[in-house]
């Protein structure tokens, strides 16, 4: 009779809803379901705890993302499923600003080994998700050398780019960098060292040779130039095809007015041309 009600005016997705559980003939079982369509999600937990499948209870709650619940249920009806709940639950919490409270859900969510016994594939990138969440929480929440020392740890990439990106915001340039570097984001940690302008922990030096972006080569060229260090500045100019900059370089400071003229030619840069016609 329901589905014929709903068929007549046109909820499909109900009437589907209705032919899933139409065969469950245990009555508190079909009842709890019954709730669970009409939106009444207590009685639907209470129906499903007084059936001879109360998992459906924890299922319920773990499909509309009720964690703290779901947890509860867990520690009746299935603890080892506490961690993954725990895990699911502080990605939330992450995901809201809640971090403290992430930290401490990431930490409850690593699947331990049974002593002497290598880690699953699927318990791996379980831990693997969690121990990055506690690296980044452990940076949110202040406790910075415990996050950088997890990421650095991690195989992942993208652990360190996430956790870089905390510290840059935090201003903790030199933490930042390395693990941009580690992280083979060659790009952004010579940023953050020009940022910084602290050449003795990371050297940008060391960097550019594998940087693509023109903007940090010529950002370097220009911190060169003030240092005087104008030989530099002129190799930094011309990876960063500045060429206006780098004919200044040979013409102003370098003496060198033939390869001057040379990469005008080249560039053909109006503003070079000016340069070296005076």
């Amino acid at each position: 009779m329901a589905r014929r009600v709903f068929g007549l005016i046109d909820d499909v997705g109900m009437v589907w809803s209705l032919e899933d559980i139409e065969g469950i003939e245990e009555r508190a079982l079909r009842s709890g379901h019954l709730a669970v369509l009409l939106g009444d999600i207590e009685a639907a937990e209470r129906l499903f705890l007084a059936s001879s499948e109360p998992i459906e209870a924890l299922n319920m709650r773990r499909d509309l993302l009720h964690w703290p619940r779901a947890l509860t249920l867990a520690q009746e009806l299935k603890p080892d499923e506490i961690p993954h709940i725990s895990k699911e639950y502080a990605q939330q919490l992450e995901y809201n600003g809640q971090y403290a409270e992430a930290l401490r859900h990431y930490e409850e969510g690593e699947l331990k080994s049974k002593e002497g016994e290598d880690e699953a594939d699927q318990v791996l990138e379980h831990n693997e998700i969690c121990r990055s969440g506690i690296a980044r929480m452990a940076i949110r929440t202040g406790d910075l050398r415990r996050g950088f020392d997890l990421a650095r740890s991690l195989d992942g990439r993208v652990v360190k780019r996430d956790c870089a990106i905390i510290l840059e915001e935090l201003r903790q340039y030199s933490d930042a960098a390395v693990l941009f570097e580690q992280g083979r984001y060659y790009d952004r940690a010579a940023a953050v060292c020009l940022k910084a302008k602290n050449w003795q922990v990371v050297k940008v030096a060391d960097l550019l040779p594998n940087v693509r972006s023109p903007k940090i080569h010529s950002q370097y060229g220009k911190v060169m130039e003030s240092d005087q260090k104008y030989k530099q500045a002129a190799i930094a100019y011309k990876n960063a095809r500045d060429y206006d900059n780098l004919v200044r370089m040979l013409l102003n400071h370098l003496n060198m007015p033939e390869e001057a003229v040379a990469i005008v030619r080249e560039s053909r840069s109006a503003e070079g041309a000016k340069l070296v016609a005076k």
